[in-house]
């Protein structure tokens, strides 16, 4: 018989048992159902995606979604690691995933040339390798060792995966002395001769690549004949800008259309190397140079050997064009002579993040990378590959050129004397390694090319990503509007694709822009903001994308029209100009990845069809003002609320009656001071949330500002103090317009703001007189009829409706209600009737539930002209209505961020913006009353004051 002891051991080894049964009986089965590729559908499911998505992954087969041949059921495995890798994104249909909270919601990521996501099992590994002791590889000792061997680990992955490695019979005398390596020979290399293979040098990414072939490079010129930069139109801005230091050197640059280039036979590369030696000897024949200069120059021509380099995209990051750069290589190649020698450098960023790149296939004799453009971690790291036989080209001193050096780049340096060796072990371009390289970087390199090739390498990536392009283009071509007119424009070489032609395709990147019933632009800053604003958000990328030569092509922009947006109109590159003269300044780019889904694409798709299609056949739809236009009796209105934002985007201080210039409109102090960062732009409350705890208040009475904030002594200003200073002024930026300002209070203030914010600020007040700012030198303020800091108008009108209307939406939305206060106005108008009762004699138009949501709000202060004060005898003009930002998300008594602009975008977007309110400004009327035309500025003004409204004709 068992004693207790052995009883109870006994027991719980049973229940052991069948817990760990059942346990790998719900494994297995939720293993099968996996394999077998079903799919567990919520009845909330659109069941209109999921045969969307059939369709889609039965035209692409296995070129989608990396399919496991071994799983038995053909699953689609990103469909069963997507959520789990990546959960802040949007998951694969039928998959459940933990729900998002309300600040947390998962997004829709289509920017993958800007940079690649890495994945949760790949920050993990990198993490975890973290808490290894590496030390400076410049050190001795076990840690610098472990650096060492795990830089020499990833830089040998790197050379794998980009296939860099010298021929096995490429030996070390060719290797040590490329010099003496026979032209003929080296023309020939890709055919007849083994390949050197390429040197890596680690940079902080393609940009500083770039930068160092460009600054060593031996470019001729000056009194010998010139060294051409050739590059396509469509280069990035990075490869533009080695123009730079070619052009130091006596060097010059030729632009020409990629298909030019890539076109061009050797007999072109001879004529362009021709053209400029026959500038250059027309030149010196002009009497520019004596005789004897001459033939010394003649002489010299004779024996030097004139670089050329040519710089070429491997796939272009605006719209995935991918040129035929070999046939362009091997063009100048042939051109190639004793004298003229031309060498190619190759910008693989995009291309090789989503696709293969062999460069000994490719054979060009520099390359660059960034790689977080291939797996998102680490980013600030790329490389530069040079070709060994090339390596002469870059290095330290060469050319009689002198150049930085730092440390770990020499070899012996006398701190006293013009002595230096740069370093030439044990890499050929170690002279160029200045500094402590990023080895913690570098190591974690060895993740990303795991995750590689856990989903099978960069052939099936490619596939992947392309098919998911491929579709796109499809569905955006069979967009249309009611009327039959495209609502889709899409540049490139995805144009010319035909649906059987896959394997020569494009990369995964489709640039594009979106127009309207009648043929006219969507801004892309238009769509940018409402991608944000969607349900769920998406990451697009809009603009230029730092290619302006590409985007100019396919815009069909001029170079007059691109130098008139910048004098005319100010455009510049990142700004939120969109349109100019109904014509785009830019695009929208989509570009797919490793970690993309059918559920992406299909949700811009979904965005767009919902957004900017217009079904109607003729294409009108009512205007914000038709809609609102007689449904608000004049002789209802009473000024319910009223605020004054003493220092801009903090806290708003109620006033029950308050002064108002007769001049301007404006409330007296309101919005006369605001917070200034170090670059001298007015600060907001959405991009420093703790803001919305800085409490102005004006004391009338003793003439005081008091600031408070939790856990701060209250802050006291004198409002006449520095009454005549004018020593620390300047210009304030507020929403990209200048206005006069200067700096208020002493020492303590700043210390004061500063210290609660936690960023250097200083506090300003609005002025006149434009004195430099300390951190200020710019010419003089635009004051552009401004009053204080405010936006457009010294006032901001809303009305009790409009908040009402959009609590409705809100509320049909599941959101938090709304007030006043979340929108800063100045006025907050009431009407006295009974809101059901108003409803039922306004227009036809107006109604409630899906018709508010649909656009039929009732906002009726968009179709007023003036509003007057009767009793006050003040006249006010309607000046336009106020264009909201992300700045309505932000709670005015707490910093927190909600959802209001996006339920504003369901119902109040006109012409590119979303409209809630309306900014006034003093009525320019020379038949003024007695009280008027007395001299006194301000009048008194006060909450219960009636008021009055005439309407747009």
């Amino acid at each position: 018989m068992l004693d207790e002891s052995s009883w109870f051991s006994e027991y719980y080894s049973v229940v052991w048992i069948f817990v760990s049964v059942l346990l790998l009986l719900l494994l297995c089965v939720q293993q099968q159902k996996r394999l077998s590729g079903q799919v567990i559908v919520s009845s909330s499911q659109d069941i209109g995606a999921l045969e969307r998505k059939k369709d889609f992954v039965t035209r692409a087969g296995d070129d989608y979604g990396y399919r496991d041949d071994d799983s038995g059921g053909g699953g689609h495995n990103i469909d069963h690691w997507r959520s789990t890798e990546f959960p802040g994104l949007i998951p694969p249909l039928g998959t459940s995933t933990a729900s998002k909270s309300h600040d947390d919601e998962a997004e829709v990521y289509l920017d993958y040339a800007g940079s690649a996501l890495p994945s949760v099992t790949q920050l993990s590994h990198i993490l975890n390798d973290g808490t290894q002791i590496l030390a400076n590889p410049h050190s001795a000792g076990p840690a610098a060792s472990r650096t060492t061997r795990l830089v020499n680990q990833a830089t040998k992955l790197v050379l794998d995966h980009f296939n860099c490695h010298a021929d096995p019979d490429y030996g070390p005398y060719l290797l040590k002395d490329s010099k003496r390596i026979p032209h003929q020979l080296a023309s020939n290399r890709q055919k007849k001769e083994p390949h050197p293979g390429y040197e890596v040098i680690f940079t902080s990414g393609s940009t500083e690549s770039l930068r160092l072939v460009a600054e060593l490079f031996p470019w001729c010129g000056d009194n010998q004949e010139p060294s051409i930069l050739l590059y396509p139109q469509q280069a990035h801005t990075s490869v533009v800008g080695m123009r730079a230091c070619a052009q130091s050197c006596g060097a010059i640059f030729q632009c020409e259309p990629l298909d030019t280039i890539c076109n061009a036979s050797a007999n072109t590369f001879s004529k362009w190397t021709k053209q400029q030696a026959g500038v250059f000897d027309e030149q010196m024949i002009s009497g520019n140079s004596t005789s004897s200069q001459r033939d010394t120059n003649q002489s010299n021509s004779e024996e030097t050997v004139v670089n050329h380099l040519l710089a070429l995209p491997l796939e272009c990051n605006f719209s995935g064009d991918r040129p035929d750069v070999s046939s362009a290589m091997a063009a100048a190649r042939s051109a190639s002579s004793r004298n003229h020698q031309w060498h190619f450098l190759l910008d693989i960023a995009k291309a090789a993040s989503t696709g293969p790149v062999d460069l000994k296939a490719l054979d060009p004799d520099f390359a660059c990378i960034s790689f977080y453009k291939l797996f998102g971690e680490p980013t600030g790291l790329g490389a530069l590959f040079v070709k060994r036989n090339k390596v002469d080209l870059l290095k330290l001193l060469s050319h009689n050129k002198p150049r930085y050096f730092g440390g770990g780049s020499v070899d012996v340096v006398l701190p006293g004397k013009d002595f230096m060796v740069a370093r030439s072990e044990p890499s050929l371009l170690a002279s160029l390694k200045n500094g402590t390289i990023h080895f913690r970087g570098i190591a974690s390199l060895i993740h990303g090319f795991r995750e590689l090739d856990r989903v099978g390498g960069m052939e099936k990536i490619s596939k992947h990503a392309r098919s998911l392009a491929k579709e796109l283009v499809r569905r955006l071509t069979r967009i249309h509007h009611g009327n039959g007119k495209r609502a889709v424009v899409i540049y490139g070489a995805w144009t010319k694709q035909k649906e059987s032609n896959m394997s020569v395709s494009p990369g995964p990147t489709v640039a594009f822009n979106i127009v309207r019933q009648d043929e006219s632009f969507v801004g892309y800053n238009e769509v940018s903001k409402l991608a944000m604003l969607h349900r769920p958000p998406l990451q697009l990328r809009t603009g230029c994308f730092c290619n302006p030569g590409a985007c100019q092509k396919a815009l069909g922009l001029s170079d007059k029209d691109i130098h008139d947006n910048y004098v005319i109109s100010g455009h510049v590159c990142g700004d939120q100009i969109d349109i100019i003269q109904n014509r785009s300044t830019g695009a929208i780019r989509v570009s797919f990845g490793k970690d993309s889904i059918w559920e992406d694409l299909d949700a811009l798709v979904t965005f767009i069809e919902k957004q900017f299609v217009n079904y109607t056949t003729d294409g009108t739809k009512p205007s914000i003002n038709q809609l609102n236009k007689d449904v608000l009796p004049q002789n209802h209105l009473q000024l319910s609320e009223m605020y004054i934002f003493p220092i801009k985007s903090c806290v708003a201080m109620r006033v029950k009656r308050w002064q108002i210039s007769r001049k301007t409109g404006k409330l007296k102090y309101d919005r006369e001071f605001a917070l200034v960062d170090s670059s001298g732009s007015a600060m907001r409350m959405y991009s420093y949330p703790r803001m919305a705890l800085i409490r102005p208040v004006i004391d009338l009475n003793a003439g005081l500002l008091i600031v408070s904030a939790p856990n701060c002594k209250d802050l006291v200003l004198r409002l006449d103090q520095f009454k005549d200073a004018s020593d620390c002024g300047g210009s304030v930026k507020v929403c990209g317009n200048k206005c006069g300002g200067r700096i208020w209070g002493n020492r303590l203030a700043t210390e004061w703001f500063s210290s609660f914010l936690g960023v250097q600020c200083w506090l300003a007040r609005y002025s006149n007189n434009s004195e430099p700012f300390p951190c200020d030198n710019t010419a003089a303020v635009n004051n552009r009829n401004s009053v204080a800091f405010s936006n457009e108008a010294p006032l901001m009108l809303l009305s009790e409706d409009s908040i009402s209307t959009l609590n409705e939406v809100l509320s049909a939305q599941g959101q938090k209600l709304t007030t006043s206060m979340q929108f800063r106005p100045n006025l907050v108008v009431r009407n006295t009737l009974k809101r059901d009762v108003l409803r039922e004699n306004s227009s036809p138009n107006m109604g409630k539930g899906k018709e508010t949501l649909n656009g039929n709000g009732w906002n009726p202060e968009d179709s007023w002209s003036t509003v007057t004060i009767p009793d006050r005898d003040l006249k006010l003009t309607v000046v336009g209505q106020c264009a909201r930002c992300s700045m309505v998300d932000y709670d005015p008594t707490t910093g927190m961020k909600g959802k209001t602009l996006r339920a504003l975008a369901d119902y109040r977007r006109q012409q590119g913006q979303i409209m809630f309110g309306i900014f006034l400004r003093a009525t320019d009327d020379m038949h003024l009353t007695n009280k008027q035309a007395d001299g006194t500025e301000y009048v008194l003004i006060e909450e219960g004051d009636m008021i009055g409204c005439s309407q747009h004709a």
